[in-house]
């Protein structure tokens, strides 16, 4: 059951990140647009011009093929999600998602990046961090079959770490989990082996 929720999780990171990105870059971008606006009005010479502010519901940096590169938004009110979010996503040089980091109206902030398209699973996530509003954290890592590697967990004052590889029989999961406990019996044998 823990297992389903954590993918359902998952699966909602995965779609808040499809539109989203990297503030950081964000800042750098707008920057750099705002330079190569104040260049251009003044005939490419040095900028002498400073843009306090710049106000737009969308901004869209494209490279020299036309393709874009950085996409930087709020999900339009049609969207269907559980929460409206905005943030930035990031693309290669193909135009092909490869991540994004983003705030949701519910509180939480996310990031993601991506495998390069035709490596591994169809489903291409493969690393990804989220804050709640409550202020607990996940982050997660997918292998390349598109299956849960490890999740970190942070809750209040404690966290726990989640190991995961296929089972033997080739049914599911097998999961080992790191934790640490006031009873050094109620931990989980691999917890005790990462404490020696």
């Amino acid at each position: 059951m823990e297992m389903d929720a954590l993918q359902n999780r998952v699966d909602l990171l995965e779609r808040r990140l499809r539109r989203q990105g990297w503030w950081s870059l964000a800042v750098l971008v707008m920057a750099a647009s705002i330079a190569a606006t104040t260049c251009a009005t003044r005939g490419g010479g040095p900028a002498q011009e400073v843009v306090e502010e710049v106000r737009t519901r969308k901004l869209v940096v494209v490279d020299d093929q036309g393709r874009e590169r950085v996409v930087i938004e709020q999900d339009g009110p049609e969207i269907e999600r559980q929460s409206r979010s905005a943030g930035l996503t990031i693309f290669d040089d193909q135009g092909r998602e490869r991540g994004g980091i983003a705030t949701a109206d519910d509180g939480s902030a996310v990031i993601a990046l991506d495998a390069p398209w035709g490596v591994g699973s169809p489903m291409r996530d493969r690393a990804g961090m989220k804050v709640n509003a409550d202020g607990s954290a996940l982050m997660g890592l997918i292998s390349n079959r598109g299956q849960f590697a490890a999740v970190l967990h942070s809750d209040g004052d404690s966290g726990r770490l989640e190991l995961y590889r296929p089972a033997e029989n080739g049914e599911g999961l097998e999961q080992r989990t790191i934790s640490v406990s006031e009873d050094p019996d109620a931990m989980p044998p691999a917890a005790r082996e990462a404490e020696r």
